[in-house]
């Protein structure tokens, strides 16, 4: 009996340890990245920043530099009053209207383009890292339940895209 007992007590014993180390061997490795952290210190992220700053440094230079101009016709054209210098006076502000609207757009296209530059590099060497360092999902921890990278094993797209479809024709019928 107390055979039986230890026979039984073994291979549950055994049974527990085989069903663990199948557990580890075989469950995916998950991981999670801070999406604040890891784009705010992205050295990309910041030389892009810095030259940022400096184009819109340099333009608003230039409209500094129109706006004295103004300053310094309208000054001028105070005192003499006379068309021409009024005419001159209007250009230059036509001049600097249309040159703070260009460079307004072109500063957010400029910014739009140097963050979608360093999404699309970061979302890479995530990938990259993720695939050389043998992770099969990697969380974007950010709020907004994002996947950084995820194996391709574990990609249930097509099945969910058929359900959905299936899902939908039922509801037009």
């Amino acid at each position: 009996m107390k055979k039986g007992i230890i026979i039984v007590l073994l291979s549950v014993i055994l049974s527990l340890i085989v069903v663990f180390v199948y557990n580890k061997i075989t469950a995916p490795n998950v991981a999670y990245v801070d999406l604040g952290k890891l784009y705010s210190e992205f050295s990309l992220k910041k030389e892009l920043e810095q030259k940022y700053k400096q184009t819109s440094e340099l333009r608003k230079n230039i409209l500094d530099s129109l706006r004295l101009q103004i300053q310094i016709k309208s000054k001028n054209s105070a005192l003499k009053k006379n068309e021409k210098d009024q005419a001159e006076l209007n250009l230059l502000k036509e001049q600097y209207y249309y040159k703070e609207q260009q460079f307004t757009e072109d500063n957010r296209v400029l910014s739009e383009k140097y963050n979608e530059q360093v999404l699309n590099q970061m979302n890479q060497y995530v990938m990259d890292f993720s695939k050389d360092k043998a992770y099969d999902f990697v969380f974007g921890a950010n709020s907004s339940g994002s996947l950084m990278y995820a194996s391709s094993a574990y990609d249930i797209t097509e099945q969910v895209t058929n359900y959905i479809n299936e899902k939908y024709q039922g509801v037009k019928k």
